[in-house]
């Protein structure tokens, strides 16, 4: 998990790195003076009470909660400039805000926005400006950054060394009416982003996907030909065909709360077909989760 491994405190004017330290808010590299993070993790309480104690109406699963990541530091150089930067990024909504854990090496990122940028003035700060920045999460997770393709909003350049097409990607052709592989989640928590697209070869007519690890399904009855594509985005909950949206033909039943999840450890996806001419790909781009 995240929250245990960031440094509460960062020791500045030494050869050594702060690690566990929030490093970029989307085009905005964060200071990296000293002070402390906070990234609080809670759940709702699902309790109804009754007569003689409560129902948990949430049983064994856990919802979440949204979260607000603060961050406090000094900043000693170029105090003036630096805090404008700062402000300057309040109010432009979602971006991608980066971590760094204590190995110094490896990222994990959310998306968040800055919602407060908090000045101290006293007549003491002599040379320095005690800052508190805050960004509110909605989506409770961090993500592998390594899993996750680049973008723009990370504050690179087009160039000859950049690759937007990365990312964490299952990649399986389909041959036949039924194709089975298994995808492993070796983070810390269940998946329930993603996206999945279909490309027939000449021909697939419906399409069923199952994943065996919790029995949740989901199905699109129609016929792709040669030059089709199917899109399936699990969170933001949109089904395309040819770029065009296509929920009549879609469908998941009627109890399941996710279109897909991919649970801790392994999940054996099974993938039905009516029926298959040539040779089609499935690629599935999913990312580890963690809190």
């Amino acid at each position: 998990m995240l929250g245990p491994y960031l440094s509460p405190v960062l020791i500045v004017g030494t050869d050594w790195k702060p690690f566990g330290a929030l490093r970029r808010f989307g085009g905005c590299v964060l200071p990296e003076g000293g002070g402390e993070t906070s990234i609080p993790l809670s759940a709702r309480s699902g309790l109804l009470t009754m007569p003689d104690g409560a129902f948990d109406q949430d049983g064994v699963g856990l919802v979440l909660q949204h979260r607000k990541i603060t961050r406090r530091m000094i900043i000693t150089d170029d105090i003036d400039d630096t805090v404008d930067n700062l402000l300057s990024w309040l109010g432009r909504g979602r971006r991608i805000l980066v971590a760094k854990l204590r190995d110094d090496i490896t990222r994990r990122q959310t998306w968040a926005k800055m919602v407060s940028v908090e000045r101290e003035m006293k007549s003491g700060y002599l040379g320095q400006q005690p800052l508190v920045i805050g960004f509110e999460q909605d989506y409770p997770f961090w993500i592998a950054t390594d899993d996750e393709p680049f973008y723009l909003d990370h504050g690179h350049y087009l160039d000859a060394g950049l690759l937007l097409d990365a990312g964490h990607v299952e990649v399986q052709s389909i041959t036949g009416v039924t194709t089975a592989f298994t995808i492993s989640n070796t983070g810390v928590a269940a998946v329930v982003g993603g996206e999945l697209t279909i490309n027939p070869g000449t021909s697939i007519t419906n399409v069923r996907i199952e994943n065996a690890a919790n029995g949740m399904a989901f199905e699109w009855l129609g016929t792709l030909v040669s030059g089709d594509a199917l899109t399936v985005d699990f969170l933001s909950r949109s089904v395309q065909h040819n770029n065009e949206n296509d929920y009549a033909s879609f469908a998941v039943p009627e109890a399941q709360i996710d279109w897909m999840r991919l649970e801790l450890g392994d999940n054996p996806i099974t993938v039905h077909c009516d029926a298959v001419d040539g040779t089609g790909q499935l690629r599935w781009r999913w990312a580890r989760h963690y809190l």
